[in-house]
């Protein structure tokens, strides 16, 4: 019944593990592309329109996490 229990517990972790990691990765890369947008020479306007659109991805990214998350438990 022990081993069980572990081999449970262990899996709970590894999805805990997963999940951050899904996370680290959408921001880390967020976090990159805001670093090369800022040491290129691009109008104002095309800066904006980048940044609306990485900001709509990544919160899309995100919910999309939030509802897998809420809908496998």
């Amino acid at each position: 019944m022990s081993d069980k229990n572990n081999r449970s517990e262990n899996n709970e972790n590894k999805e805990l593990n997963q999940e951050k990691h899904s996370d680290l990765v959408i921001y880390e890369t967020q976090q990159r592309i805001l670093k090369v947008l800022n040491g290129a020479n691009l109008p104002i306007s095309v800066s904006r329109l980048i940044l609306k659109e990485l900001f709509d991805v990544t919160s899309t990214q995100y919910d999309l996490r939030i509802k897998e998350l809420t809908q496998s438990k």
